[in-house]
């Protein structure tokens, strides 16, 4: 049998492993604090009654392109006024920056701003050709970064005055479309010819032609600044026009100063092969 001593240790040993008492002290909030939060929340309603009121309703649309070639500014405005009625603080500029882009290949960039109390502005920019693809039926404008961003079909003559690409029914025909960029690798000649200063030989590109036959071979020809005839220059796909400069300014010097005119200029062998009228 326990002694009387066993259990008052057995108790003290229970009453020291009991948690302690922790004496919470109860949040009253104050009159004070009541009156911030409740003039918070008037606050708050105030402003949303008068964001989404018809102080602040978009009622103005000004679209301003840079140019209209290609999108008139009225297809921007109807694209925008799907967003309307809307607050001005909550119309969505950003959708419908990327909508624009996306619905009009032929515009680049656009930017939509907002002015109080109920204005929005719409400014695009439109891509530029710098040169023209065309294919058996199809012509294609095509920007400095290869983009293909606008298209005729069955026109006699193009409107725009660029170099035209004629690539007839070669394979990359199939390989354009309107809205995407053709490979850098395979426009590269092509737009390092558009691009080349061909002002500074007394030349104004006109055409450069594939050769549906061998794609290897290509056919540059231009006009001539000084007398109304057609010149012909045939440079080899390995050739950049640039690299040519230093073959094509001797010959025609020499003709200037033999009162010949050159009709067709082969630099696809080792020396220059030259045609007079």
């Amino acid at each position: 049998m326990r002694s009387p001593q066993w259990f008052r240790r057995l108790k003290r040993r229970n009453k020291n492993t009991l948690p302690k008492r922790i004496n919470v002290k109860r949040f009253i909030p104050t009159k004070k604090l009541i009156g911030y939060v409740i003039g918070v929340i008037a606050l708050l309603s105030i402003v949303f009654v008068i964001a989404t009121g018809d102080t602040f309703l978009v009622k103005e649309i000004i679209v301003s392109p840079q140019s209209e070639m290609y999108v008139a500014r009225s297809e921007v405005g109807i694209l925008a006024q799907k967003y309307v009625p809307s607050s001005i603080f909550m119309y969505p500029g950003n959708d419908l920056e990327r909508e624009i882009t996306a619905q009009y290949p032929q515009v680049k960039n656009s930017t939509v701003t907002r002015e109080l109390p109920g204005t929005v502005k719409i400014s695009y920019e439109e891509f530029v050709p710098v040169l023209c693809i065309h294919t058996s039926d199809t012509w294609y404008l095509v920007s400095d970064d290869g983009m293909v961003f606008y298209s005729y079909q069955n026109i006699e003559k193009l409107p725009e005055i660029v170099p035209v690409v004629s690539i007839g029914e070669t394979q990359l025909g199939s390989k354009i479309s309107v809205g995407e960029s053709i490979p850098m690798s395979t426009i590269e000649w092509f737009l390092s010819a558009a691009t080349f200063e061909w002002g500074s030989v007394g030349l104004t590109l006109s055409e450069v032609v594939m050769e549906a036959s061998g794609e290897t071979t290509r056919i540059l020809q231009t006009i001539y600044l000084n007398s109304e005839n057609r010149l012909v220059i045939k440079i080899s796909s390995k050739q950049n026009p640039s690299e040519i400069l230093q073959l094509i300014e001797p010959i025609f010097t020499g003709s200037l100063r033999s009162g010949k005119t050159v009709i067709e200029l082969d630099l696809r062998f080792d020396r220059p092969v030259v045609r007079y009228s």
